[in-house]
């Protein structure tokens, strides 16, 4: 059986393990609140105790919520990440959630299951709706999207990388 959890020291492993896969594929770690830029497993949790409370939050971020998918064996199938708020940018570009499946894992059901276990967290949080975003060409998570009742709102360029960034938003009744 797959959960979310936050993670913690516990996860220490499989989190090293997850960012490894990541770094030997040279790909990005989204919904990962910048895993792959910490040293030490300890440094990102304590940088993520800061994200989720608006006083320690860093002044360029938004307050937001880390999620890994697990199983009772400890590993982690993927990551996804809750922002609480939308700044001008993550409105336009980013959204407010961010995921990611771990390379060897793809294409078996774990972004749409992790996707679908989020939702009643972003309600339990008083969110009446969400915004996800993603890349133009990026198939698979407009389907995680799709599936999970993302409604399409309009495409919209990025500035700096010129990529088309597909908008929707899941509503909560």
């Amino acid at each position: 059986m797959l959960f979310l959890t936050k993670p913690s020291v516990f996860y220490e492993n499989s989190l090293l393990e997850y960012r490894e896969k990541f770094l030997q594929s040279g790909e990005d770690c989204d919904g990962s609140s910048n895993l792959l830029s910490f040293q030490t497993i300890k440094e990102w949790l304590s940088f993520l105790k800061n994200l989720e409370d608006e006083s320690s939050c860093p002044p360029s971020l938004v307050p937001s919520f880390q999620y890994i998918l697990s199983d009772e064996n400890i590993n982690i199938y993927g990551m996804i990440n809750l922002r609480l708020q939308l700044n001008n940018y993550l409105f336009n570009f980013g959204g407010q959630i961010g995921y990611s499946i771990r390379p060897d894992s793809r294409q078996k059901g774990f972004g749409k299951l992790q996707l679908h276990l989020l939702l009643p967290i972003c309600e339990s949080v008083g969110l009446k709706r969400v915004l996800l975003t993603c890349d133009d060409d990026n198939t698979a998570s407009q389907k995680i999207i799709e599936a999970n009742g993302g409604i399409y709102e309009d495409s919209r360029v990025e500035p700096l990388t010129k990529m088309t960034i597909r908008r929707y938003w899941i509503y909560f009744d």
